[in-house]
């Protein structure tokens, strides 16, 4: 369980990593996503 976890939590911020350094996906994002952009 908790290797999944870990798994879902780096995906999460690797994902969060690509919207932050693609200006135009992160805008868009973080419009809808805000919140979510926030917590990880």
């Amino acid at each position: 369980m908790k290797s999944k976890d870990n798994e879902i939590k780096q995906q999460c911020h690797k994902t969060a990593y690509l919207w932050a350094h693609n200006p135009s996906v992160s805008n868009r994002v973080n419009k809808k996503h805000s919140n979510t952009v926030a917590v990880l």
